[in-house]
């Protein structure tokens, strides 16, 4: 599961605080935070998101290109499926073209990563 540049705005990030802030990944759940610029990553950082982020188990990598270009962590493997809050999720974008890659909102990939599996609410 990953948060982009696309979707790694100010505004995004604070959604995903919002719904991370006192909770944990699920097991095995994976989640990288890609903040859209280094001024958003500073403003993050004064705000307290990048703390809730690394408290509720995510990774947050530097600005820049990765995942969504098919580069980096985030990357699907065989058959795995991940949910991108990026702009684009044709076959082989983010990974091996037998993965399946789902788009929606930073608060929906945050609600998906601590649920464990894809979802707009949690269980």
């Amino acid at each position: 599961m990953l948060s982009d540049c696309t979707g790694g705005k100010l505004y995004d990030l604070a959604q995903a605080a919002e719904v991370l802030h006192g909770r944990h990944l699920a097991d095995g759940v994976n989640l990288f935070i890609v903040p859209a610029t280094i001024e958003i990553r500073e403003q993050a950082q004064e705000l307290g998101y990048l703390d809730i982020f690394e408290q509720a188990g995510a990774q947050i990598l530097k600005t820049g290109c990765g995942a969504c270009i098919n580069s980096g962590l985030g990357v699907l493997a065989k058959e795995e499926t991940g949910i991108y809050a990026t702009n684009r999720n044709f076959k082989g974008r983010s990974g091996d073209p037998t993965g399946k890659n789902y788009l929606a909102s930073p608060r929906t990939v945050a609600i998906s990563a601590v649920n464990g599996k894809i979802s707009d609410r949690f269980d």
